[in-house]
């Protein structure tokens, strides 16, 4: 399974004092926290963490079929930095446990998220700047679309997409599933993580 998120740095202030310590416990684990000051820059950590949470939470509505908030309910235990702009994490929630890679380019932190490290290789990601675009869902939409059928490289079977009762996003060619797809915008940016299902 496959979740990502996008976060718009732009547009995501973060508070100071003691509004920012009250936004923290509410949001956050002890450990995360732990993460969050030792850091040097807070803004970047606390965000970077939010959208590795964010990505794991989208697998988990997947995989249990219902929403509901409990943000501190998925703690990311380790955050490696790799370099200037991305981080590793391992993630873990009621006993399972995740891996995500978070990139950051321009003002904006892309995460991915995997419940199996060895499907990692065979994720399919980009990103966008939307904020030119007339309908950002459609041109998301049609993005993924294209890669996606471009992938599968078959002409005469359309790939089409469809959101279930929870929002979450499913891919077909015809009747059969084809893809894991996540999806995720947020102000300027949106962002698209893929398994091809037919590639194993």
């Amino acid at each position: 399974m496959i979740g990502n998120d996008i976060v718009d740095l732009s547009i995501s202030p973060i508070a100071k004092g003691l509004r920012l310590r009250r936004f923290l416990l509410k949001l956050f684990t002890a450990r995360e926290i732990e993460l969050i000051d030792k850091s040097k820059d807070t803004a970047r950590t606390i965000w970077t963490l939010w959208s590795i949470k964010e990505s794991v939470y989208k697998i988990i509505v997947r995989k249990e079929k219902k929403i509901r908030y409990a943000p501190k309910s998925v703690e990311c235990e380790t955050l490696t930095t790799v370099d200037d702009h991305s981080h590793r994490s391992i993630v873990s929630y009621a006993g399972l446990y995740f891996s995500s890679s978070s990139m950051m380019t321009g003002e904006c932190i892309h995460t991915i998220a995997v419940a199996d490290e060895e499907i990692a290789a065979r994720v399919y990601s980009a990103t966008f700047d939307v904020s030119t675009r007339h309908n950002e869902s459609s041109f998301l939409h049609n993005e993924v679309i294209k890669a996606i059928s471009d992938s599968h490289s078959i002409a005469d079977v359309p790939i089409k997409m469809q959101k279930d009762d929870l929002s979450i996003p499913h891919v077909f060619r015809g009747e059969d599933e084809v893809a894991l797809l996540s999806l995720s915008h947020h102000g300027r940016y949106g962002a698209y993580a893929y398994i091809n299902l037919e590639s194993h």
